[in-house]
């Protein structure tokens, strides 16, 4: 049981909210209210946030099987639960060694506490808009030494970056990547936004707290990554990035764009 003696329980986390969505055991009252008050608002949401997660692991799951990476770096990571990238990586090879970011302390805090006992995860407090305060720290340094050939989980982040720090953070993981090392990005775009009621009840929430969303059209989402390529994959629409030719596809409208990225 992860001690609570840090934790502000009258305050919702972001992380502890996603846990609850996924069925997770990691989260508080305060989470579970707040979670059902979005999905009142925005009842798509818990087909989304399973649809993101089965993503991020279909991304780790070409990482490690696929492309054979041995390292991977994971910014925005909330809590390491509910088959989170380690679980994924893991299951194909327990070898991988995994690095965990996030921009909110109390996340950081008590994902350490989760991962305890867990071997080859690290779990470092790092905003995704200087990927170098990762890049650059003892624990990358002696976790992957000179192997920069490395695996990159940048999803759900590049909307909520203003476009100087995500070029930025493109350049600097591009210039500190080894050649043969990948990206999974996934980014809510889309002119979907500007029509359906429910995408702009989330704008209005978010915007009465602070959050400005940056919905980039595809072209435009794609600029700020460079030098990156997108590999021979493609853009897919939404969610379904790497799903089987016969699997089940969503008929929503464009709302978002997944895809792998690579430093040939």
């Amino acid at each position: 049981m992860v001690s609570r003696g840090h934790i502000d329980l009258t305050k919702p986390s972001a992380g502890r909210i996603q846990d609850h969505l996924l069925g997770g055991t990691h989260n508080f009252e305060i989470d579970r209210l707040m979670a059902s008050r979005l999905k009142k608002i925005a009842p798509i949401m818990m087909e989304n946030v399973f649809a993101q997660r089965d993503l991020l692991g279909r991304g780790v799951t070409y990482f490690v099987r696929e492309l054979g990476l041995k390292q991977i770096i994971d910014f925005g990571s909330s809590l390491p639960t509910c088959n989170n990238t380690h679980q994924v990586a893991h299951a194909i090879d327990p070898s991988v060694r995994i690095i965990y970011s996030d921009i909110d302390l109390l996340t950081v805090r008590y994902s350490r506490e989760i991962l305890v006992n867990v071997a080859n995860v690290h779990y470092l407090w790092c905003d995704a808009a200087q990927p170098e305060t990762v890049l650059g720290s003892v624990e990358a340094k002696e976790f992957f030494g000179d192997d920069h050939r490395v695996g990159i989980c940048f999803t759900l982040l590049a909307h909520f970056m203003k476009s100087v720090d995500l070029k930025h953070a493109a350049r600097t993981l591009y210039e500190w990547a080894d050649p043969g090392s990948h990206m999974i990005v996934l980014s809510m775009g889309g002119s979907e936004w500007l029509s359906d009621p429910i995408l702009q009840e989330i704008l209005a929430q978010n915007e009465k707290m602070g959050i400005d969303l940056k919905l980039r059209n595809l072209d435009e989402l794609l600029s700020m990554f460079a030098p990156w390529e997108v590999t021979e994959h493609g853009v897919a629409n939404n969610y379904s990035w790497g799903l089987p030719p016969d699997a089940p596809r969503s008929h929503r409208p464009t709302r978002a764009w997944s895809f792998m990225l690579h430093k040939k």
